[in-house]
């Protein structure tokens, strides 16, 4: 790869096959970063806050993640090639239960995976479960709990089978007060390997 410098770049991800080329941000770091040497990040079509509970209405929502320039397929096969891929996911909530596989769920782009957790290190829910279990009242999730106020829940994606988020479901509660409110943020896909020459990913025009 002769580009040695971040920035928007077009990836032909299978070498002049089929599928058309693509923009990607390139962040290109040191090779002794602890990450990887190269990451190639795919932008998607939410906003930086994107509503998903609005306060005073209970319905059913379904929320579609589109990549910048990229179909499912090509999707897939960029995880697929990576060594390493990660998305980051956090939800602030007022009185608005996270309650994933029951009233939030999560589809992935592997196969259109469902999935029961919003952080890969832990074996259901949310970040704060891990051991010990920091979550409020216990739950697997704070936004769980019944507890007033504004909360919040967080979580890092890193399994390949879980990264790159494509659909979300948000169903309606069977009891809701008029304070119900949640907001979500969705980090962009960024994926990364040292050789990325070894999975045919070709730079070909910096626009």
């Amino acid at each position: 790869m002769d580009q040695r410098h971040s920035g928007i770049f077009m990836i032909d991800i299978d070498r002049n096959g089929p599928r058309p080329p693509a923009h990607v941000v390139c962040e290109i770091s040191p090779d002794n970063d602890r990450l990887s040497e190269i990451r190639t990040v795919i932008e998607h079509n939410l906003q930086h806050q994107f509503i998903v509970r609005e306060k005073g209405r209970n319905g059913n929502f379904i929320l579609d993640i589109t990549y910048r320039d990229f179909r499912l397929d090509m999707l897939k096969l960029l995880i697929q090639q990576s060594e390493q891929c990660r998305q980051w996911f956090k939800y602030d909530c007022n009185d608005a239960p996270l309650a994933i596989s029951a009233n939030t769920r999560l589809y992935s782009a592997w196969n259109e995976q469902r999935i029961t957790r919003i952080d890969s290190s832990v074996e259901g829910g949310c970040q704060c479960a891990g051991p010990p279990n920091s979550c409020i009242d216990k739950k697997s999730c704070n936004c769980d709990s019944e507890m007033p106020g504004w909360k919040h829940d967080e979580g890092l994606l890193t399994d390949l089978s879980e990264v790159g988020l494509t659909r979300l479901f948000f169903t309606k509660y069977e009891n809701v007060s008029s304070n119900t409110e949640a907001h979500l943020f969705l980090g962009n896909l960024t994926c990364a390997d040292r050789n990325t020459q070894k999975y045919e990913v070709h730079f070909k025009t910096k626009e």
